[in-house]
């Protein structure tokens, strides 16, 4: 439990600093998804 309780917050802390730049890419690549699957 002490191993868990130690590195969950340390997961939680890297996800949010590696996620926010992520999202503008994968609102992007949604977009993107979408866009062409219409033209096909």
């Amino acid at each position: 439990n002490n191993i868990t309780l130690i590195s969950e917050p340390l997961f939680l802390d890297a996800s949010v600093t590696i996620i926010p730049p992520l999202i503008p890419l994968m609102i992007l690549f949604l977009l993107g998804k979408f866009t062409f699957s219409r033209y096909i």
